[in-house]
């Protein structure tokens, strides 16, 4: 049985974020490591470090202009901290992707157990393959607009 993941509650937790910049997801990581809102156990550098590592490994792009950097495993230890970082970055990264897209905006996921995290890829992917999702997304909208979009697919 898989647990309700509400996208809306862990992104309106993480916050959007506009014009972040940097040439590379590694410049991006750092940007935004010093801007968003972590929860108390959670040190900007090991954030940073994270998303890197995993970075290298394989890249987050997954098409349409979008990523989901993520840490390989879950690195917060409350189920209340649980959030999605959503990015909307200065300029676009030409970097590989599997349809050659530029990346414009990034979902960061931090969770605290293997279970949420895979729901929540699975439920961002579901909505990544709505093409009047990706729509308002260019948009940049504001949360509240984002929410309400969300809200139109939640399962």
């Amino acid at each position: 049985m898989h647990e309700y993941v509400n996208l809306s509650e862990l992104i309106h937790r993480g916050g959007l974020y506009y014009d972040v910049k940097g040439a590379t997801f590694q410049e991006v990581y750092k940007n935004l490591s010093q801007l968003v809102s972590l929860p108390r156990e959670l040190n900007p550098e090991f954030f940073y470090t994270e998303l890197c590592l995993r970075e290298e490994m394989m890249s987050t792009a997954v098409g349409k202009g979008i990523a989901i950097p993520h840490p390989r495993h879950p690195i917060l230890t409350q189920f209340d901290e649980q959030r999605i970082i959503v990015c909307f970055l200065e300029e676009s990264l030409g970097i590989e992707t599997p349809d050659l897209k530029p990346v414009f905006a990034l979902f960061v996921v931090l969770s605290s157990n293997k279970s949420t995290h895979l729901n929540v890829l699975s439920n961002l992917a579901f909505l990544f393959q709505k093409q009047t999702f990706i729509d308002v997304l260019k948009t940049r909208p504001q949360e509240h607009e984002l929410l309400t979009e969300i809200k139109k697919y939640q399962m």
